[in-house]
């Protein structure tokens, strides 16, 4: 999957995949045109929101189960 995403896009049907022909213009394109990179922050704000959910309940209930 990660060779096929730094594959240029005319040799990934004709050629056999390697990392010799290998480029980021498919992860330039994909930051610069979609907006992954607010997408993605907006991710890690939802993953990191959930951690401290999880670990302050988890570490109120542990301390409520060894009393």
């Amino acid at each position: 999957m990660f060779i096929t995403s730094i594959s240029d896009e005319r040799t990934l049907f004709t050629e056999e995949l390697s990392l010799l022909n290998a480029t980021i213009e498919n992860y330039t394109r994909l930051f610069a045109t979609v907006g992954f990179a607010d997408n993605l922050l907006d991710s890690f704000i939802v993953a990191g929101g959930t951690v401290i959910v999880g670990l302050s309940l988890s570490v109120t209930a542990a301390y409520a189960f060894s009393l």
